[in-house]
């Protein structure tokens, strides 16, 4: 009986001693979620997951990095309910209640764009006036079209999804809005992707903002803390031009 006892026991000593050294050995997990927004943030795949992606990566080297592409309004949710850690490729408006890191990881221009044929151009926002406008749902668009879209809900279709962008140009090429608004390096990448679509026309831009991945509310230390070492990575990309040299790597010449 004392034997089977002892067994019993040794038993238990080597699985909880497993599991200790099991829970030791085992990297904290981040997770991060986004809609497609290539070049800044791409499918998830080895080579070239994007701009976003390959910094966050160098800055969480030692955690587990778990990323995947939903809806953004979806992602800005999980993330602010902390389901989830980091929202990956935002502005400072999209979720102005986030952990924000100091240093931006790009910046973003956002670019009207119409048919070949069209000859309207952007002179502020009265200027879209009679258009039909195509947005993405939860996109931040600035403090100046922001409150013009709001106003305007008649003429502006807004798009949702896991690629809402594919779903803009249609609309464009078919004639469902006059124009859309998108990021040109994400435009110009989804056009280098389906060459087949009918090249949009550039028809002016806003100012440029800073691209940042914020990270969640709910976790106050854990954010705070990934932050840092975000701001950390950045500030050595800029220096020994590790930064310069990603945007080559993934950044179409803008037009403009």
């Amino acid at each position: 009986m004392r034997d089977f006892v002892d067994q019993i026991r040794q038993v238990l000593a080597t699985a909880i001693l497993g599991i200790v050294l099991c829970g030791s050995g085992h990297a904290e997990t981040v997770v991060g979620l986004t809609d497609e927004w290539c070049p800044y943030v791409c499918e998830p795949e080895p080579n070239r997951p994007g701009i976003l992606i390959e910094i966050t990566q160098t800055a969480f080297e030692g955690y587990e990095i778990d990323y995947s592409l939903t809806s953004w309004s979806r992602s800005i949710s999980h993330v602010r309910t902390g389901l989830a850690d980091i929202l990956l490729g935002a502005y400072r408006e999209d979720a102005p209640d986030f952990v924000f890191h100091e240093r931006p990881l790009a910046t973003s221009r956002m670019v009207f764009w119409t048919c070949p044929e069209s000859k309207w151009s952007f002179d502020g926002p009265a200027s879209l006036d009679g258009l039909k406008i195509g947005i993405i749902k939860d996109y931040a668009y600035g403090e100046e079209l922001d409150p013009y879209f709001a106003k305007h809900t008649d003429r502006v279709q807004v798009t949702s999804g896991k690629n809402p962008l594919a779903t803009m140009v249609r609309k464009l090429e078919h004639g469902r809005v006059d124009v859309i608004i998108e990021d040109d390096w994400v435009l110009l990448h989804h056009l280098q992707e389906h060459p087949d679509l009918q090249r949009p026309r550039w028809a002016g831009a806003v100012e440029g903002v800073g691209v940042f991945t914020p990270l969640s509310p709910a976790n106050p230390e854990k954010s705070k803390r990934l932050a840092g070492l975000i701001d950390k990575t950045v500030k050595v990309f800029e220096s020994d031009g590790r930064l310069e040299r990603l945007l080559e790597k993934y950044v179409v010449k803008r037009d403009q």
